[in-house]
This record gives C-alpha cells, structure tokens and sequence, in this order.
C-alpha cells in the first residue's frame, strides 16, 4: 500500500509545476513521464525526471526489502522487491491522486531493476539508449528493453525458484507493455 501510494508521486508533474509553473499534462503526449519532459522541457528535467522517478521505486522495493528481513531471507526477501516494484509501478501509471491517469512506469521499473539485478540496470539503460538513437521511437526502445529484461530476469528466477517473484516481473512487465 505504501509503495502504491509512493508511486502516485509522478516528478514530471512536480519537475514541471515548480520549474516552469506549467502542467506537463497539457503538452506533447500528455503523459507526464521522461519522454515528455524531454520534447517539452528539455535534457536536464527529463534526466532529473527518469532519475526521480527509478529512486522513488529503488526506496520502495529497498524499504520492503528491508522491513521484511534484509537479503538474507531469501525467497521471502525477493518476493517483497517484486511486490513492492509492481506496486510502486502500479501507483505511478494509475495513481489515485490525479484520476488514475499517470506516466508509462518505465523508469520506475528501471529503479525495481536495479534493486533486483543492480549490474542489470546499467545494461538496460545502455540498450535503450542504442535502440532509441538509431530507431528515434522510446516506445520501441522501452518494450524491447522490457522484453529483454523479462527474458535475463525469468531466467535468473526459475532457476532458483522463485516462482511468485516470477509472476509478479510477468504482471510488471505486461503492465507497462499495455502503458
């Protein structure tokens, strides 16, 4: 429930209200996410924005983590990053606060990834970036990113057997692809 409620906060809508006392929801795509801050706002609020935004799920998935054992409870340990991400992902793209309509949840999964699989992170935001100079397209990057990630990530999990943390990456993932 905390996590839901964390994700409700989207820092595009906060970036672009105290920077430019505008609403980042009457521009562009309308959807207040790194990719409009970028073509609406410029580099430095849509960085500041993807960089919120991944932080706001690290201390979600972190807080849980932590609340429920620490790394070394294991199976338990990974269920609660999972949730919490999902969660967090799941109140940044529906968030209460502003009628359930909220950004994509791309980099706020980046930040569950990064929790989950920290030398994962830097190789998906490294893809994407290659996919998106060449293609110009963020919705192709940020899917075939998406899948990318569920394919490394299954395999880590049902090797180890974590199946509920596998269902919960399976919902993740569905979600933002349907986003």
């Amino acid at each position: 429930v905390i996590s839901y409620f964390m994700g409700n906060f989207t820092f595009a809508r906060f970036l672009a209200k105290t920077r430019n006392k505008d609403d980042i929801t009457t521009h562009g795509s309308g959807n207040p996410g790194t990719m409009n801050m970028l073509r609406t706002h410029g580099v430095w609020l849509a960085v500041l924005t993807l960089l919120f935004d991944a932080i706001k799920s690290v201390v979600c998935c972190v807080g849980a983590l932590y609340f429920l054992g620490g790394p070394s409870a294991g199976y338990i340990s990974n269920i609660a990053i999972y949730t919490a991400g999902l969660s967090c992902v799941i109140g940044h793209c529906y968030p209460v606060i502003f009628k359930f309509k909220g950004g994509k949840g791309v980099a706020t999964s980046l930040g569950m990834a990064f929790v989950a699989h920290p030398i994962a992170g830097p190789v998906i935001m490294a893809v994407f970036l290659m996919i998106f100079l060449i293609s110009k397209t963020a919705s192709l990057a940020s899917i075939l990113c998406c899948i990318a990630y569920v394919i490394f990530d299954s395999v880590m999990l049902l090797y180890n057997g974590y199946y509920v943390s596998f269902l919960l990456l399976l919902c993740l993932m569905g979600l933002i692809v349907y986003a």
